[in-house]
């Protein structure tokens, strides 16, 4: 019995890995994010599955208030479906990140303009920003999506302090 135990804890344990979130970094630059300025953001996932499909990733993103604070605006779209070549097609082109071009390379980058513009962030919002939230999302063939969430700061751009 110990043994039937101990063999599906072992099979438990390897598929909870398989199944575990990518690894990875994400850059930006600058960093800390300027909100009302460009910023790239790189993700490298280099030795993951990002690197081993398709090379067609995407984003979610939101913004994050600080802390006791709420935005008056809603600065989360609605999570994407994509689950096809057709569905990534019909994705907005601002969320796609785009490949280095690099076979088996999990480099991906996305430049954001102006945070401010891109969520359409409301004037009495724009002091309330404390962080950028991005989920990096590598579409694939049927369901094997995959995703990394991170959470990037952002300084206020009127005195530069996070």
């Amino acid at each position: 019995m110990r043994t039937i135990f101990t063999l599906f804890m072992a099979l438990f344990m390897a598929s909870s890995m398989v199944f575990a979130g990518e690894a990875g970094t994400l850059t930006p630059t600058p960093n800390p994010i300027v909100p009302n300025a460009s910023v790239t953001i790189n993700y490298d996932g280099t030795g993951t599955n990002f690197a081993n499909w398709t090379p067609r990733c995407f984003i979610h993103v939101w913004l994050v208030p600080k802390a006791g604070q709420t935005f008056t605006g809603n600065y989360a779209p609605a999570w994407t479906t994509c689950n096809s070549e057709g569905e990534y097609d019909a994705l907005d082109a601002k969320y796609k990140m785009t490949h280095d071009g690099t076979a088996n390379s999990g480099k991906y980058s996305i430049t954001i303009a102006n945070l401010y513009t891109f969520f359409n962030v409301l004037e009495e919002d724009k002091a309330k920003v404390d962080k950028f939230g991005i989920i990096v999302r590598a579409q694939y063939s049927g369901g094997n999506n995959q995703t990394n969430d991170f959470l990037l700061n952002v300084t206020n751009p009127s005195t530069g302090v996070e």
